[in-house]
């Protein structure tokens, strides 16, 4: 495992020149005002689903249903 690890970390440093884990991009890039507004009409009919039934009826990752749900509460 560590034989394998090393090379990426090089690679890595030599691409970007730093180690860190690349950051995840930003919710807004992957979620379309079309999906939020999908999202927020089958919580209007459901307000209490669970974000992982609420990921297979969307089609999105439960994640990401979790932190739209957050959004549409404030």
């Amino acid at each position: 495992m560590l034989r394998e690890y090393v090379p990426q970390l090089v690679d890595r440093l030599r691409a970007t020149g730093s180690i860190r884990e690349p950051e995840l991009p930003n919710l807004e890039i992957f979620l379309t005002p079309e999906k939020v507004q999908q999202i927020r009409a089958v919580l209007e009919k459901n307000p209490n689903m669970p974000p992982r039934k609420l990921s297979k009826v969307v089609g999105l990752p439960a994640a990401t249903c979790k932190a739209v749900m957050k959004k549409l509460k404030k």
